[in-house]
């Protein structure tokens, strides 16, 4: 019997009809991360650092300075991405930057079906692979968590190295510049395609990809000598200081031997598992390793949650791989394709599950109000002090400071303080204690369900 492949007629351009695939997951995904931004539960340090980021790019060019990070704007990550977003940011604000994640994301879905159309894939594969990439939960936990320019990086990927798969080299070179202005660590799985392509003996691309990386992390680290002489924020926020090939290993082994470790790729891995074996396109495989390397052995936490930007990246090679086999599962019996269908429902109602059980972390309807009313209480472009989920309400000004236990807060300012919710970054034992010793210190300018707005008058020392 005939394998159904991709009709013809959506073989050539792109319709409206595939369209609303992006369209609809950009609208979903961006309305619940606009929804966690409303309820103070978006912040994880990140959004206030890119949107300040932004802003102060805007208004003091490429030298400026974070306030948030303590660092250059562009030494967070050397992401040049954020320099043509500085405007648009500043026109549409947070809402456009939550969108334009989403609906980049909602891309790669575009790129993978382009592929495979024009392959001739069978239809059942083609479908059983979009539905993966839509439903992923590794990729919807990273579009929801705030704004990460890296995230950016996956669909470029997928889009330069699919489009140099058809022989269309202008648009992936278009596409890969993209990836690599979008974060330093985009070189990598850039790198690895390019270790590929040289494996398999096309040596054009494969040179290509590997000179441009090499080029572009050789310019990042020398301009961003010039903003930071400590190089990309990013390595030590993930190593910390420089180790040598030994402890290196170590600390990878002992992150194996961590449950956490493994619950991180089971999500990574799992949805793929069912998946049947790839055939040629294992290859890609090989260019996942340096990836999960990385991740594996950096001492952030972050770098093994499953639901970061800093997870996403390693969907590159493997979408890569089953999309140059898609008629792996899909030969065999006909159940089969149904059943990795229904592993990629579950994993993603779980996924949802797990974000539905973190609602306990949003503040109630009268603390969530007054938040607002607390962020309304501080005058445009003060000097003010704040909590991560507050962060991304205030980040329009040149001085936006992170409440860490016992700050220094420096006068002239304001700070906001919620004492009704900690994070680990802000412990609420900590918040509580700062909100004590600013009482005594400081004017109290708004007090409203356990949120208050402190006005400085002088410099109240850290402890």
């Amino acid at each position: 019997m005939a394998v159904e492949t991709v009709p013809a007629e959506e073989r050539v351009g792109i319709t409206s009809l595939r369209w609303t695939v992006p369209l609809a997951f950009a609208a979903f995904a961006t309305s619940v991360a606009l929804l966690r931004y409303h309820v103070f539960l978006a912040g994880g340090f990140d959004l206030g650092l890119y949107q300040q980021g932004l802003w102060a790019l805007w208004h003091e060019g490429l030298s400026a300075w974070s306030s948030w990070g303590g660092y250059p704007v562009l030494a967070r990550g050397a992401s040049w991405l954020l320099l043509p977003l500085a405007p648009l940011y500043v026109l549409f604000g947070v809402g456009f930057l939550l969108l334009l994640q989403a609906f980049f994301v909602g891309t790669g879905y575009l790129f993978l079906f382009d592929w495979l159309a024009e392959r001739g894939a069978p239809w059942a594969a083609v479908r059983r692979l979009g539905w993966l990439y839509l439903l992923n939960p590794v990729l919807w936990g990273a579009t929801l968590f705030d704004f990460h320019p890296l995230l950016l990086a996956v669909p470029a990927l997928l889009a330069a190295i699919s489009l140099a798969e058809r022989g269309r080299y202008r648009g992936a070179l278009g596409w890969g510049a993209v990836a690599l202005a979008s974060h330093v660590l985009a070189v990598l799985p850039a790198a690895a395609a390019g270790v590929v392509w040289l494996v398999r003996r096309r040596v054009g691309p494969g040179l290509a990809a590997l000179g441009l990386a090499a080029a572009v992390l050789a310019v990042d680290l020398a301009a961003l000598a010039r903003l930071d002489p400590h190089g990309p924020v990013i390595l030590t926020l993930l190593y910390g200081e420089p180790r040598l090939p030994a402890g290196w290993l170590a600390h990878v082994g002992a992150a194996l031997t961590r449950p956490s470790t493994w619950v991180w790729l089971g999500w990574l891995l799992g949805p793929f598992a069912v998946q049947g074996w790839p055939g040629r396109g294992a290859l890609w495989l090989v260019a996942l390793v340096p990836w999960l390397l990385l991740d594996l052995s950096a001492t952030l936490p972050a770098a093994t949650d499953p639901f970061t930007q800093l997870a996403a990246p390693a969907l590159v090679p493997l979408f890569l791989a089953w999309a140059e086999a898609p008629e792996a599962g899909a030969a065999g019996s006909r159940g089969w394709p149904k059943v990795a269908l229904a592993v990629a429902v579950a994993l993603f109602f779980a996924f949802l599950a797990r974000e539905a059980g973190l609602r306990h972390q949003a503040p109630a309807t009268h603390e969530a109000a007054a938040l607002a009313a607390a962020v309304a209480a501080v005058p445009p472009g003060a000097r003010v002090y704040c909590q991560d989920f507050v962060a991304p309400h205030l980040a329009d000004r040149a001085a936006l400071l992170p409440v860490r236990p016992g700050v220094r807060f420096a006068a002239p300012g304001y700070v906001v303080l919620d004492t009704q919710k900690g994070t680990a970054a802000a412990p609420l034992a900590a918040v509580r204690a700062d909100a004590a010793r600013l009482r005594r210190t400081a004017v109290t300018v708004f007090d409203q369900e356990g949120v208050l707005v402190f006005r400085l008058v002088r410099t109240v020392e850290g402890v």
